[in-house]
């Protein structure tokens, strides 16, 4: 079970679009294993706004319920070795930087947390190797947020495969390829290749680098933000670099760290005939800090034309309470407003997790964002943002 509260103040940077609304999220599962070979998987999401939001998400007092789990898991089907599991189900890897999200909620776009689309995947586990291969498609019209802020909906099919080596010493490699045909006006068709990586680096006890990189080709109608009727070759990248540093411990509590990250999306050069934004296909909220790139600017610059620096450091306060703070500042790959720049905004996300027990957790996050001139004059204002954030999540 999980609920989730947000509390959400003058939206955009713009005092004159402000809305003042709590959005609020419950999702209630249960797990069945019939015979040791079935695992059936069913959960529900109840989503609420209540005040106006109207500005924000075109919503006003509106309640939604959606089934957004619905699977069943068959161990060596067929006689084949591993597991398949079919029905609407989580198709996630990694951070969730280029398979995540299939689904949109209605009502409650901050706190959904739904993250399924229907299909088929096959998972075989050999130490220290899995392969997954999945076909699966999107279950209602997907907000493609791909371009100058001008959402297209409609319908996507994803196919794709990921191989994971997670190494003796703790290290990890993971290669994949991902394929989305989708049905909007856009038309994108975008291969995805992805590389990601983690290393504790030798003789330095609790130093690791990290990152993943991604190579974007196919083709779309997108152009200036708008769809066309021709289509572009689209050529793009995007990716993170990590350094992280944890304080040497020992067992399984938490120990202080520090981190410092590099994130980068291509935005597109209107002086080529090819078109570099990143897609940002079905990209999802993992933990704070990772996709979505922040908590209040994630919401403007959705994964495509952006850089951003973070700088994140956290530890526990007591054996059960944790606290960490993380500082981004954007940038856009490339200017939007003439004249404008590139400078977007600065962020502080501060969050408090209490562990009162293994499987519970209580969570307060306070986020703030300042926009700085590129913001300013997309906005058309220059307010600060304030959100706050309470969610509790409990397994039993």
């Amino acid at each position: 079970m999980m609920v989730f509260g947000i509390h959400h103040t003058h939206p955009q940077y713009n005092r004159h679009l402000s809305a003042d609304f709590v959005e609020t999220t419950l999702r209630v599962g249960v797990r069945l294993t019939p015979t040791p070979r079935y695992t059936v998987t069913v959960r529900g999401a109840l989503g609420a706004v209540r005040g106006d939001s109207e500005a924000l998400t075109f919503l006003e007092n509106e309640t939604e319920t959606l089934l957004d789990q619905w699977n069943v898991a068959i161990r060596d089907p067929f006689g084949m070795l591993g597991e398949l599991t079919v029905g609407r189900q989580d198709i996630g890897f990694g951070d969730g930087f280029v398979v995540w999200d299939g689904a949109t909620d209605q009502a409650t776009g901050w706190t959904a947390d739904i993250r399924s689309m229907t299909g088929a995947k096959w998972v075989y586990r050999a130490e220290p190797y899995a392969l997954t291969v999945f076909a699966a498609q999107t279950n209602r019209d997907y907000l493609l947020l791909d371009g100058l802020l001008h959402p297209h909906e409609g319908r996507s099919r994803l196919y794709g495969g990921h191989l994971a080596f997670a190494g003796a010493a703790g290290g990890l490699l993971e290669a994949g390829g991902f394929l989305r045909h989708d049905d909007s006006d856009l038309d994108n068709d975008t291969l995805a290749m992805s590389l990601r990586g983690s290393y504790p680096v030798p003789h330095v006890q609790g130093l690791e680098l990290a990152g993943e990189l991604v190579r974007q080709t196919g083709t779309t109608s997108l152009h200036g933000g708008l769809a066309t009727a021709s289509h572009q070759d689209r050529e793009a990248w995007g990716g993170h670099a990590d350094l992280i540093y944890r304080w040497p411990g020992t067992g399984p509590a938490p120990r202080p760290y520090v981190k410092l990250s590099r994130v980068q999306f291509s935005g597109d050069d209107p002086n080529t005939t090819a078109y570099e934004g990143y897609d940002p296909l079905f990209f999802g909220w993992v933990d704070w800090g990772k996709w979505y790139v922040g908590s209040i600017s994630a919401w403007e610059l959705f994964n495509s034309n952006e850089r951003v620096n973070l700088l994140e450091f956290g530890g526990p306060l007591s054996p059960v309470l944790q606290a960490r703070m993380i500082v981004h500042d954007f940038k856009l790959d490339r200017e939007r407003t003439p004249g404008a720049g590139r400078n977007w905004s600065r962020e502080v996300n501060l969050v408090f997790d209490w562990l009162p027990k293994p499987d519970r957790v209580i969570g307060l996050a306070v986020n703030h964002a300042r926009p700085r001139a590129a913001a300013e004059a997309f906005a058309g204002d220059d307010a600060p943002r304030t959100e706050i954030i309470l969610y509790t999540i409990a397994h039993f």
